[in-house]
């Protein structure tokens, strides 16, 4: 980031926008049918497509960490109209039942003051007319995932999501919302809950990939 004082109204400074690195056409046609992305190929992919606008790298990185660490809720505007962008480019022929996100547990949410990737869910569900839902809850806690190697980072979410019971998810597609995918751990986890809860498909979408 270069420090520029910005106006209020200004969410990004306009040179720092440049080094945004979106990921390619080429590379996103691939990734919404489970490929260009590091994963375990020894695990089971619950999931049936995974999409997102950027690289986890220079600015993209920068307002990430500003939104989810600092606390820059405003910024929820922004990385949800990119992640609207691909959405009707790649999901945008599918009839979604719900969307949902991946959760947080409550003691985070205290800590960060907001739950980021509820605002994101809001905005899309707002934008297009897909029913939010909160369906599932985290029920333990868990090590960092950036601490942790592939597979550790899946053995890890093991047993960490639980769908909400009030609920009906027979039949349903779904679309799951988180802000970074690595190795895809915690959206895979999540993805096996709700299709063992009855939901036929999961379309996962990250505001960005590493």
């Amino acid at each position: 980031a270069c420090n520029k004082l910005l106006d209020t109204d200004v969410e990004i400074c306009p040179k720092c926008k440049v080094f945004l690195r979106r990921v390619p056409e080429h590379i996103s046609e691939g990734w919404a049918h489970c490929t260009g992305f590091r994963i375990d190929h020894r695990q089971k992919l619950y999931f049936d497509g995974i999409i997102a606008p950027f690289y986890y790298v220079d600015t993209a990185k920068d307002v990430i960490c500003n939104y989810k660490i600092i606390g820059r809720s405003e910024l929820s505007e922004f990385l949800a109209n990119e992640m609207l962008s691909v959405f009707y480019k790649h999901y945008g022929k599918i009839n979604f039942d719900m969307l949902c996100g991946v959760p947080m547990t409550n003691p985070d949410k205290l800590k960060k003051g907001f739950d980021h990737i509820e605002k994101l869910c809001r905005r899309i569900s707002h934008a297009t007319e897909i029913p939010y839902e909160n369906v599932l809850k985290q029920v333990k806690a868990k090590r960092p995932q950036h601490t942790l190697s592939m597979n550790e980072r899946f053995q890890n979410v093991k047993g960490i999501y639980a769908v909400r019971n009030r609920i009906n998810l027979k039949g349903k597609t779904v679309l799951l919302i988180d802000d970074i995918v690595t190795t895809s751990a915690s959206i895979n986890e999540c993805s096996k809950i709700l299709k063992r809860a009855g939901v036929e498909n999961v379309y996962c979408i990250s505001a960005a990939k590493r």
